[in-house]
């Protein structure tokens, strides 16, 4: 069940006191200083034998590549040999550094270990699954704060719906009151 896989999840504050979104000017400069930061926990995730792939997500396809190249860089500079690719809204030119959206799936069978990807990309419900239909992907870095679009209906819609879905769920497990 959904609830048995969550309870196995594990979440974690890096930490990082460094704003990406609003920053103006100094976006780019912020982003890469959070990618920076998170390169030794991401070391530690390809590290463990469990491990799988990692999605690491930034706001839009503009930041993709810088951010695969400040990664790409920094796991370098450690000795590292892994792969990072940047999803892309198409492939320009024929290489490992960028995946286009439309083969996202494929990213299990991908040579990189890191994907980078804007997050309204990602949930458009692609399943990134390995050979036997498992998730490719067992780790997931938010390099920035997870932002809906303002005023979106739609996003409003879902958590309405999912307030009330909780709600029900607590008073159908509720014992009946019954009146003597």
């Amino acid at each position: 069940s959904i609830a048995e896989f969550l309870s196995r999840s594990t979440v974690r504050d890096l930490g990082i006191d460094v704003n990406v979104s609003g920053s103006g000017t100094k976006r780019r400069e912020n982003l890469s200083l959070v990618l920076q930061a998170t390169v030794d926990a991401l070391v530690k995730e390809m590290d463990d034998p469990s491990s799988h792939k990692i999605l690491v997500i930034v706001n839009s396809y503009d930041e993709t590549m810088a951010a695969r190249n400040v990664l790409q860089s920094a796991l370098r500079h450690r000795g590292r040999g892994e792969k990072v690719c940047a999803l892309v809204k198409r492939r320009e030119k024929r290489d490992d550094d960028a995946l286009p959206r439309g083969q996202v799936y494929q990213f299990a069978q991908h040579t990189a270990r890191i994907l980078v990807a804007p997050a309204m990309a990602i949930e458009r419900g692609f399943n990134i699954v390995d050979d036997r239909g498992h998730s490719a992907i067992d780790t997931l870095v938010f390099a920035v704060r997870p932002m809906a679009v303002p005023h979106d209906l739609a996003v409003r819609f879902k958590r309405m719906i999912g307030a009330t879905y909780e709600q029900s769920r607590l008073i159908d497990a509720q014992s009946p009151l019954f009146e003597q």
